[in-house]
């Protein structure tokens, strides 16, 4: 009997693993992202390469690949694999982790030396005390706040209208060319409110995620790392050990905001004990601690600010670095990389809202679904209207 299996993919590898215990059997290299590549696949032993629902599907890709070489499942036994890869999941968590965990050991080793060897010990007016804590605990709060929320929400799931039924599965895999399957496809794709597109076999089409077995909504791409698909993805970052997407992008950018004035405000107050400090040779009461706090802000002010200003460049031009580097291609076959530009008012409030109030704050207030978005005037409506009559049309989709 034929045991249906699983397929994945990361790092340009396919992955194929039984089903019902998610055990890699093996890996094969290249792959390409066509409807071809999945019935391609050569058969191993008497499994089958076949589509898979989307709740097995796409899932810990990365971590599959690396346990086939280095923990080679296929030479050992039942019982010794389960208790190999028990351990491996656990150091591969961690070692993801790791980021996250160097982050926060940073911050809580500025924490004491600024409050207690800068401000308790080395500083001697206590209303400068008070106001170099104050200011200090005010900004770190922001910081933390936005941080815990960039690493601790969801990047989004796909709708479940974007999976395909399985009538439509059923047509895609018993057409008998590229043609019938990429027709199977778009005779569903029709109906959702898709706009975005790829080019296959020479034709702009749908694109489609052969991993989690689902159409992919306009901005939408599968990470290989978190192995899913993330709804307006922008990239997977290992300092948050998440992918920022279009439910934590306004936490992301928040994020540098603070970490900006974090930086800057230890590296400003800092500055003339430093200097006191480097003068004087001073390595008593503190003194190596403020050189190191010293010179750690100033690395990290500059390394931030280079990637805070990049995402500003990226809100004020509404692209995420995924279309910065590879240009959306939309339904009339057009590449436009600044097709979801509606000009810089409107495209830094699609991020953090309407409500004024709450842009300083991480609580989401995004506008839209993370689905639909409204594109530039000449993509969305075509050059029968002038650019007045255009942006009203804008104004409305935006703010109905």
């Amino acid at each position: 009997m034929e045991n249906e299996i699983y397929i994945g993919t990361t790092w340009g590898c396919i992955v194929v693993a039984e089903c019902e215990s998610m055990r890699p059997i093996t890996v094969f290299r290249p792959y390409e992202e066509e409807v071809s590549a999945i019935l391609a696949l050569p058969v191993k032993a008497d499994c089958r390469p076949s589509l898979v629902n989307s709740e097995k599907s796409g899932r810990n890709n990365l971590q599959n690949v690396f346990m086939i070489l280095f923990i080679s499942p296929a030479t050992m036994d039942e019982t010794e694999y389960l208790h190999k890869r028990k351990r491996f999941v656990f150091c591969f968590k961690f070692a993801k982790s790791v980021p996250v965990l160097l982050v926060c050991s940073l911050i809580g080793y500025s924490y004491f030396c600024y409050n207690f060897q800068l401000c308790w010990h080395t500083i001697e007016a206590v209303w400068q005390r008070i106001l170099y804590m104050f200011l200090y605990h005010v900004i770190l709060i922001m910081l933390l706040w936005s941080y815990w929320r960039t690493v601790f929400t969801d990047s989004g799931a796909v709708p479940r209208k974007f999976k395909l039924p399985d009538e439509i599965v059923e047509q895609f895999k018993s057409a008998s060319n590229e043609e019938g399957k990429l027709q199977a496809i778009e005779k569903y794709a029709n109906d959702l409110p898709i706009v975005t597109r790829t080019y296959i076999a020479g034709r702009a089409t749908y694109r489609f995620c052969f991993i989690c077995n689902h159409l992919k909504p306009d901005r939408c791409h599968h990470c290989r790392i978190c192995g899913v698909c993330v709804l307006k993805m922008d990239h997977h970052c290992p300092w948050v050990n998440n992918c920022i997407s279009y439910t934590n992008y306004k936490y992301f950018v928040l994020f540098l905001l603070y970490a900006f004035l974090f930086c800057s405000y230890i590296v400003i107050t800092t500055l003339p004990y430093f200097i006191d400090v480097w003068k004087n040779s001073t390595t008593a009461q503190g003194g190596i601690h403020i050189l190191f706090l010293f010179i750690i802000a100033a690395m990290f002010f500059i390394s931030i600010l280079s990637i805070f200003s990049y995402h500003l460049y990226l809100v004020g031009y509404n692209r995420t670095t995924l279309e910065a580097f590879r240009a959306p291609v939309f339904e009339n076959g057009r590449v436009d990389k600044n097709g979801f530009n509606l000009g810089l008012r409107n495209n830094f409030k699609q991020i953090f809202g309407n409500k004024y109030v709450l842009w300083p704050f991480p609580i989401f207030s995004s506008s839209g679904d993370g689905v639909v978005f409204p594109q530039r005037y000449d993509v969305v409506i075509g050059a029968s209207m002038n650019n007045a009559e255009a942006t009203a049309a804008h104004h409305a989709m935006m703010y109905p």
